[in-house]
């Protein structure tokens, strides 16, 4: 009968346990368990990507590193990228007291931990303790799932991969920054910055303990009523940090008296039409460091604060304001609008990158011109009489003639006459395209399609470009081929290797700023013009047709200063000019941001000008027709 029963189960491919010999039974299972052990050895040791993405908000910087902007993370969570320096020691060893003693000795598991907690548990009949050490809270936030038993064996399995792979400096660095920090706040330096407004690594003691604690309770930061348990649990951790030797008794007597910030945080919002169109150039960048210097833009949007209500009281609803260095095309200050949050006023809108009519504001590049072209100097007559070329007929702002005017009167007093007169002989199309060389890309008809008109405003531009074609006349003439202006300083290295063009010569340049010079200034420093107080400024106005906007640049060796003035919607304004009101803002800059202790004007070009015998009839070099 056995035998047959054996037979049965041979014959159905069941072969009984006890038929196979002790010694393969014994090889299966070493088998099994050295296939076991070489993959997961294999698995272990295989690279391991980077536990989180690269999913950060954007951080705009200023020159001097201070935050002017924060984007959320495409999550919709607030989360900073990596920092570039190392971990703030205060906020490294209050986690290490709080969360994970023995970081530095443990594989990433500490069974010491881990036994206390499962001893908690069950004596709780319930899990009130995890053993988490900061390696498994690291493995956690990347990889999250329920809490079950099963999921913590998988959770250490992870952890002993991620310190195999990472050091722990790294894995620490992990931890802060994605530790949830309340809200959509997430990692120690975005919590700084929103509730303290600072960096990490400036803070205090008991702002370290704070934000230590904080993860274990994050909703305590929004909720007013429970923040004296947020306040108890910060000087539980600060006592703590004194038992262990970190912090001495003075320390922990001034950190416990520390109050908590305020509920209600935010980050700073600096800026905000430079920011938006640095954030346009570069969608992608997480950590943007511009040339904005934070702290001259507190001037300007200062001096523009003050000086907006004077506009709306005479329905001139907006203005923008651009500072740029002279000497090297960086943007220093940029205001687009009187008030980024005035919806009535389409406070969004970026009046610096709007192209607008440009009024007289081309008439220093046209004298420029004529002199690079002769036989004209500065003093050379134009014919300042009634002229109609057409159905054109140009007109004087002051209704006036004065039979005939010079080049340098026509930038003085701007003009509109000679100034036509003066395009005619040159000719549009030369003019047309200097001024598509320098910069302005609004030129969408060719030079026929504006005619003389371009001279006295039939040409838009931005205040940017009008900036930029000014900023050529300071550089000797010279414009940078692919970034004139540099809003970013990754860029400054772009801009110290690109190549630029000679529009216009040094000495044409050179000239036209010096008659600029000379126009009669709105400020108190007109009673200084023949004292060596003054500072000086080559500054021109402009002011659209139907008084749409007014327009004033102005330029010394430092800085070069653009201020517009107007409505966005293009209303018109008797009270819109360039010189009423625009004027005043931009010497209210100047003076305020020109150091007095540097060099202010620019250097005479020996080299590029020579002496001519200028006939006094005429202001053209001397003939052998002229009388004296």
């Amino acid at each position: 009968m056995v035998n047959m029963a054996v037979f049965t189960h041979v014959k159905n491919g069941l072969e009984p346990s006890h038929l196979w010999p002790p010694m393969l039974q014994v090889f299966s299972r070493k088998l099994l368990v050295i296939g076991f052990a070489i993959v997961f050895l294999a698995w272990l040791f295989w690279p391991m990507a980077k536990p989180f993405p690269d999913d950060y908000s954007q951080l705009v910087l200023s020159s001097e590193g201070n935050l002017l902007r924060v984007t959320l993370a495409s999550d919709q969570q607030y989360r900073f990228p990596p920092a570039s320096q190392p971990l703030p020691e205060k906020y490294r060893q209050a986690v290490l007291v709080w969360e994970d003693k023995r970081f530095y000795q443990h594989p990433g598991v500490d069974p010491i931990a881990l036994c206390r907690a499962l001893a908690s548990n069950v004596k709780n009949g319930r899990s009130v303790s995890g053993g988490s050490t900061i390696t498994m809270q690291v493995a956690r936030l990347a990889w999250p799932k329920s809490r079950t038993y099963f999921n913590k064996l998988r959770e250490i399995f992870t952890v002993l991969k991620l310190t195999l792979h990472f050091s722990k400096a790294e894995i620490l660095q992990m931890y802060a920054d994605h530790v949830p920090m309340g809200g959509n706040f997430v990692g120690v330096n975005t919590a700084a910055w929103y509730y303290l407004g600072k960096p990490a690594h400036q803070l205090t003691w008991a702002e370290a303990a704070l934000f230590a604690v904080l993860p274990n309770s994050p909703a305590l930061m929004n909720l007013e009523k429970d923040r004296q348990r947020l306040y108890a649990k910060r000087n539980r951790l600060l006592k703590r940090l004194r038992e262990n030797g970190v912090i001495d008794e003075m320390t922990l007597t001034l950190a416990e008296r520390e109050p908590l910030p305020r509920n209600a945080g935010q980050f700073p919002f600096i800026a905000p039409h430079f920011t938006q169109y640095v954030l346009n150039q570069a969608p992608h960048t997480a950590e943007i460091r511009t040339t904005l210097s934070s702290k001259l833009q507190g001037t300007i949007d200062q001096l523009a604060g003050n000086y907006y209500p004077l506009l709306a009281s005479k329905g001139i609803s907006n203005l923008a304001v651009l500072v740029v260095e002279t000497g090297t095309g960086k943007v220093r200050g940029y205001l687009g609008s009187a008030d980024w949050f005035d919806a009535t006023a389409d406070g969004q809108v970026d009046g610096v990158q709007s192209a607008r009519s440009t009024g007289s504001l081309l008439k220093p590049v046209l004298a420029a011109m004529a002199l690079d072209h002769g036989p004209y100097t500065m003093a050379s007559l134009l014919q300042d009489v009634p002229t109609t070329f057409g159905t054109f007929s140009p007109k004087n702002a002051d209704k006036s003639f004065r039979g005939m005017a010079s080049v340098e009167q026509m930038l003085l007093h701007s003009l509109n006459i000679p100034a036509v007169r003066l395009l005619k002989k040159i000719g549009v199309a030369p003019v047309y395209d200097l001024l598509h060389d320098a910069g302005l890309k609004n030129l969408f008809r060719g030079p026929d399609g504006y005619g003389l008109s371009l001279i006295l405003g039939g040409a838009e531009a931005k205040l940017s470009e009008l900036v930029q074609l000014y900023l050529m006349l300071g550089n000797r003439g010279q414009q940078q081929q692919q970034q004139p202006l540099i809003y970013l300083e990754d860029d400054t290295l772009v801009a110290d290797a690109q190549t630029s063009r000679q529009l216009l010569s040094v000495g044409a340049s050179w000239l036209t700023l010096e008659a600029l010079q000379k126009v009669t200034r709105p400020d108190v420093d007109f009673y200084w013009r023949n004292f060596s107080r003054q500072i000086p400024v080559a500054w021109k106005t402009g002011t659209s047709f139907g008084s749409k906007d007014g327009w004033a640049i102005g330029m010394n060796g430092q800085w070069t200063v653009g201020v517009w003035v107007g409505n966005f919607s293009g209303e018109g304004n008797v009270e819109i000019g360039g010189a009423k009101a625009a004027a005043p803002l931009l010497f209210d800059i100047i003076n305020q941001i020109t150091d007095s202790q540097k060099p202010l004007w620019f250097k005479e070009p020996d080299r590029d000008l020579k002496s001519v015998e200028i006939c006094i009839s005429s202001g053209y070099p001397a003939g052998p027709l002229c009388p004296e």
